[in-house]
């Protein structure tokens, strides 16, 4: 927010635009190393998803859990990228000037992140 609120500014805005778009690579840098951690679990047998006596909860309920986790971080991952980009391509950039790009990569992105967990 440091970043945002420093393109305000005339006198800071080039300063600001850049911690932002540092602030937006590093949050893409760890989400790609959750990805990374998570496929690299899912993928070793002894993480397979069993039906448990303990906690109750079935075998399907566990997979759709893992499921959604992974469609909200995809589609969450495809909105950073998107608002990185923008940020690189600058306020009078094409993406920025282009409002069906912010309602199909950001605001759509979102609201099936939502829609996910229904």
């Amino acid at each position: 927010s440091t970043g945002a609120s420093m393109t305000a500014n005339d006198d800071t805005v080039t300063q600001g635009r850049w911690i932002c778009i540092g602030g937006l690579a590093i949050q893409l840098v760890f989400l790609t190393s959750y990805v990374i951690l998570v496929t690299l679990v899912l993928r070793d047998p002894r993480y397979i998803v069993l039906e448990g006596d303990k906690d109750g909860i079935g075998k399907g309920s566990k997979k759709h859990i893992l499921w959604t986790v992974h469609a909200t971080t995809a589609l969450i991952y495809i909105r950073s990228v998107y608002r990185l980009i923008e940020f690189i391509d600058g306020y009078g950039g094409k993406i920025y000037s282009a409002e069906w790009a912010f309602y199909v990569f950001d605001c759509v992105m979102i609201l099936l992140a939502f829609i996910v967990y229904i």
